[in-house]
């Protein structure tokens, strides 16, 4: 899920489900577990447009946990490298 927009007066954050794709808008407490990529505890608030999230939401639409991805998940499908054919002499002192 991909942060759209944080409403600290209202208690709700705007999230757009990648998957699923569409908006999803969760409230939360003080009590709200959201924790950054590191795993420590953080703010609503520090939360920002584009950031992507892993969410945990009851089916009442509030919110029980929210991690920031490290993107680790992210997988090649493939690479290429370019360049010429050549050597050069290296020195070491």
């Amino acid at each position: 899920m991909m942060v759209k927009s944080v409403d600290a007066a209202a208690g709700t954050i705007v999230l757009y489900d990648l998957e699923a794709g569409g908006e999803v808008t969760i409230s939360y407490g003080v009590a709200a577990d959201i924790r950054s990529k590191y795993g420590s505890l953080t703010y609503a608030t520090s939360l920002e447009y584009g950031q992507i999230v892993r969410a945990e939401y009851d089916g009442e639409g509030r919110l029980v946990k929210m991690q920031l991805s490290d993107m680790a998940s992210w997988n090649v499908q493939s690479y290429a490298v370019t360049g010429y054919t050549g050597s050069s002499e290296t020195y070491s002192m």
